[in-house]
């Protein structure tokens, strides 16, 4: 499982509320080293079972691994996945020269959002948040027209993290 970004995963477990079955499941999460981002415990009809919805940062393809370990608990009565199906995003950051604001590719990036992270004298850094066929995309239209570098991480979404950024102007101004 190299290069495995963790997702958000849910599993609603339906259990009976006895030997200390939460404790259990939050230490099956803990040995395997996911991180366990929060639990709800609800009340439902049946008096004797609660539903624990968990929500835990793990790769996608360890679901059918994680159910089959909470369903070995005796008290577990059924564990149920939901997949979301968002799709990973990141931040492509491009460094051009300066003069590229003159160029015919300039109003086509803007188009597709790219956006100007920052200045200097003779560089600018272009930044896109995107899905990974878009940064590459972007990366592609750039080393065909200009040198480029090129950088990409995991856009931040779930720190919250806001990256500082000024739209493309429409080259009227300096």
């Amino acid at each position: 499982m190299k290069n495995q970004f963790p997702d958000t995963c849910r599993i609603s477990v339906y259990a009976y509320d006895e030997n200390l079955v939460l404790a259990r499941i939050l230490q099956m999460f803990s040995k395997s080293r996911f991180a366990v981002n929060y639990i709800q415990i609800f009340d439902i009809q049946d008096e004797e079972l609660k539903l624990i919805m968990i929500d835990a940062s793990f790769p996608k393809e360890m679901v059918p691994l994680m159910l089959e370990r909470i369903e070995k608990i005796m008290e577990v009565h059924k564990a149920v996945p939901h997949y979301f199906e968002q799709k990973k995003r990141f931040l492509g950051l491009y460094t051009v020269p300066a003069d590229f604001r003159e160029t015919a590719l300039f109003l086509t990036l803007k188009n597709r959002g790219v956006q100007i992270s920052a200045a200097a004298e003779h560089v600018l850094v272009l930044q896109r948040i995107g899905d990974e066929e878009e940064i590459a995309e972007i990366y592609q239209l750039l080393s065909d027209a200009c040198a480029t570098v090129f950088h990409k991480s995991m856009w931040p979404d779930l720190a919250r993290l806001p990256v500082i950024s000024a739209g493309l102007p429409d080259g009227a101004g300096s």
